[in-house]
């Protein structure tokens, strides 16, 4: 989890300072010029959650590269780490030979059950994924690059 933190890192840090600091200055030669303050400050606000959603895409890019598998924007170490923690928020200690759909749809909320199974299947295009894997901390995903 370190390199990805470090990889989302560098990939935020380096898009971020290859663009132009969010100021009302920055809406100077464009329709919005002339507009209301509240107009202005709405514009510059859509502007960061482009900007918030196109840095998630060049972090996917970054981790697609260095071998990772990408799902929804995640990893698959960065969903496993999202599912065991539900457990562990929980205090289930399951044996990971008993789990199946009945259990799984116990535990967790209809959304998380839903982010589950749509994290198995996505993945199984890429590499083998099922419960077991994702819900197993101590499995290791290899990394394609490594």
């Amino acid at each position: 989890m370190d390199r990805i933190n470090k990889i989302r890192t560098k990939t935020r840090n380096d898009f971020f300072s290859n663009i132009k600091p969010l100021k009302m200055d920055l809406l100077n030669d464009t329709i919005w010029n002339n507009a209301e303050i509240n107009i202005k400050t709405k514009t510059l606000q859509a502007i960061q959650e482009g900007r918030l959603k196109r840095v998630e895409i060049e972090e996917a890019n970054s981790l697609k590269k260095a071998g990772y598998t990408v799902i929804k924007g995640k990893t698959l170490e960065e969903w496993q780490h999202y599912f065991c923690e539900i457990l562990n928020n929980k205090n289930i200690k399951l044996p990971l030979s008993s789990i199946d759909e009945f259990i799984l749809q116990r535990i967790f909320t209809k959304q998380d059950y839903g982010k589950l199974i749509a994290v198995i299947c996505l993945a199984n295009n890429k590499e083998l994924v099922n419960e077991r894997t994702l819900l197993d901390k101590n499995y290791v995903f290899i990394n394609k690059n490594l």
